[in-house]
């Protein structure tokens, strides 16, 4: 499989951008606030990610390489050819929550000042609930939502909802997630290069928002609304509960059940 470039910059260039004036003491990198925090709407862990290495003006995976990778444990640590790979194949996972994201949260810490980048994955959102296939391999997204950040001058980013597989439409315009580009048909990459701005494909650049001139997809009908309302009513309760511990609340209830016998009862209702 061909590897994708990694675009990859000097120590020299590295120092100018650092030293721009724009960080914070005690920061290496700008403290880039999380977009949709506290909302539905909340930020991916990937689309911060790529929103902080455009916001230096470089590749996101060049910023991943260069200045993440180094500070991971080194039985995480990846080589640049690696990055390209993971970038493009594995990257989703970073939304789950777990062990290797949590080392790439601690570097983002030291790098950007932030003690917040650990509410932008899954483990924030659903507890200690199994987070194996509840993502989606390569992102979707609103092109109705896109344009109008766009027109209203909004950051541009990835919110964590439209990496959830379950979610099919948005629930802001009522129209279906779209997760292939309309020029070029082409799945979006998880971590991008540079060759590419916030919204755009990420092969073939195109505007993703409705005034690319797509033609605008079919709406759901009453039935699929219906039963994305109540996924997206749960979602929301789940989010505001805090980190929820499921496997206390399941151990309890079968030892419910077995105290009242009532397996074989819950199984005929």
């Amino acid at each position: 499989m061909a590897q994708l470039p990694i675009a990859l910059h000097t120590r020299k260039t590295w120092c100018t951008i650092l030293e721009g004036g724009n960080v914070p003491p005690g920061s290496r990198l700008y403290s880039l606030a999380p977009c949709g925090l506290g909302t539905i709407f909340l930020e991916s862990f990937t689309g911060y990610l790529n929103r902080l290495g455009w916001s230096h003006h470089v590749s996101p995976r060049a910023l991943a390489a260069e200045m993440i990778v180094p500070l991971l444990n080194e039985d995480w640590q990846l080589t640049l050819t690696e990055v390209g790979r993971f970038s493009t194949l594995r990257a989703m996972s970073l939304n789950e929550g777990g062990i290797v994201t949590s080392g790439w949260i601690d570097a983002l810490k030291q790098l950007t000042a932030r003690a917040d980048l650990h509410l932008l994955t899954l483990g924030s959102w659903i507890g200690d609930l199994p987070r194996r296939g509840q993502l989606r391999q390569t992102p979707a997204w609103c092109p109705s939502c896109l344009q109008e950040w766009q027109d209203k001058g909004h950051p541009i980013y990835q919110p964590l909802l439209w990496m959830f597989r379950i979610v099919t439409i948005c629930p802001h315009h009522h129209t279906f997630l779209l997760d292939r580009c309309p020029s070029c048909q082409r799945r979006q990459t998880i971590m991008t290069t540079n060759k590419t701005s916030p919204g755009e494909c990420t092969s073939c650049a195109t505007w993703l928002g409705t005034g690319s001139g797509a033609t605008k997809p079919d709406a759901p009908n009453d039935d699929l609304m219906a039963w994305q309302g109540w996924v997206i009513h749960v979602l929301a309760e789940l989010l505001g509960s805090g980190q929820l511990q499921w496997e206390p609340f399941f151990r309890h209830l079968r030892d419910f059940l077995q105290r009242q016998k009532a397996y074989s009862r819950l199984a005929h209702e």
